[in-house]
């Protein structure tokens, strides 16, 4: 039987990163693509709440995987006629509960730490469904294919600056009509 090795190195022989913040994992793969793309992976449907803050479409490509962002539209088509990624995506989705972000020229997944190593291949699971995918939308990328920011919305990277940047501003808003209203008082 084959020793089970340790995920950090597994993830060194795929050619992934691993960052780690407190509770979550960011595990990245090289995707080669010379163009910008922000597009996710999802396995949540849109929310009511979406439609009232105009959150980017969703649009199901697998059943329970949906994908969003700028160019996702003629993305979805490609990808939704590969079986392959199609499986890949819904294994990552569904098995592990993590978020799939395609940006630039990155493949990224953001799960929680121990859940990837915690099944029963040790992570290799994880890490060869993740491989593929990277080589899968590698080759998606080089199709040619139309952004539409304005009716596709945002994607993942840049809602998650727009959100630390908010958090950021927030409290210093908050901060200074408190001191202007204690000053004028």
């Amino acid at each position: 039987m084959t020793p089970i090795l340790p995920f950090d190195v597994l993830a060194k022989n795929y050619g992934a990163e691993i960052v780690r913040f407190r509770g979550l994992s960011t595990i990245s793969m090289v995707c080669k693509v010379d163009r910008a793309v922000d597009i996710g992976f999802t396995s949540r449907r849109q929310s009511l709440l979406a439609l009232v803050f105009r959150s980017p479409p969703r649009f199901e490509i697998a059943q329970g995987v949906f994908v969003y962002g700028p160019g996702a539209t003629s993305a979805s088509e490609f990808i939704s006629a590969d079986d392959s990624l199609r499986v890949a995506l819904s294994l990552l989705l569904s098995s592990f509960r993590c978020s799939v972000e395609w940006s630039g020229n990155v493949v990224s997944v953001r799960v929680s730490s121990g859940v990837v190593d915690a099944d029963a291949t040790g992570g290799h699971r994880f890490l060869s469904n993740l491989a593929l995918i990277a080589e899968r939308l590698n080759a998606i990328g080089k199709k040619p294919m139309a952004i539409d920011r304005r009716r596709e919305g945002y994607g993942p990277v840049l809602i998650r600056k727009i959100t630390l940047t908010a958090s950021f501003v927030a409290p210093l808003i908050v901060l200074l009509g408190v001191r202007y209203w204690v000053r004028r008082g």
